[in-house]
């Protein structure tokens, strides 16, 4: 009966530190971290392979992740939200980028997407992506050594000797 009541106290407390605006000072830099979304940093997107993506596109894209990690605290949605769901948090320039209508004004917000998008959740976030990337070529390889290292904590082996190195990003 204690563990219980300590579980529901414990329980309130995280939920008003939650619920307080400062705890973006905790959830900004921990899904930077555990995330390693610095690795955006490290190249830039081909502007003639992808006109679209520019620079207010690159902003919005680094920002959906934080904003989905915000809407989950703040409806208490579940965590599975995290690798997939029916939604994205958008504003209109990345609305328009994932090609969703309906969506106007920098604010982002949950937007329900159609059926069959490959949107939603974490590995459908263009951020997430493009770090499977160089900022010219997708390598499914990267993105599922990410998957493994960040979201099941199982990294993969290092490859064998004679395996050439992957690309470095472009600079």
């Amino acid at each position: 009966m204690a563990s219980l009541t300590i579980r529901r106290f414990l329980a309130r407390k995280t939920e008003r530190l939650l619920d307080d605006p400062r705890s973006q000072g905790f959830v900004r830099p921990f899904f930077h971290q555990w995330l390693a979304l610095d690795r955006l940093n490290f190249f830039k997107f081909s502007r003639k392979l992808f006109p679209a993506f520019d620079d207010g596109t690159e902003v919005a894209v680094r920002k959906e992740v934080y904003e989905t990690v915000s809407h989950l605290i703040r409806t208490n949605s579940s965590l599975c939200d995290l690798l997939s769901c029916d939604y994205v948090m958008a504003n209109q320039v990345l609305a328009d980028f994932y090609g969703i209508e309906g969506v106007t004004g920098d604010d982002f917000r949950k937007v329900t997407l159609p059926k069959g998008s490959p949107r939603g959740g974490l590995v459908g976030m263009a951020a997430i992506l493009a770090m499977g990337g160089n900022g010219e070529h997708t390598s499914p390889v990267e993105r599922g050594a990410w998957v493994l290292r960040k979201l099941l904590n199982d990294p993969p082996p290092p490859a064998p000797a004679n395996v050439p190195q992957t690309q470095p990003p472009c600079g």
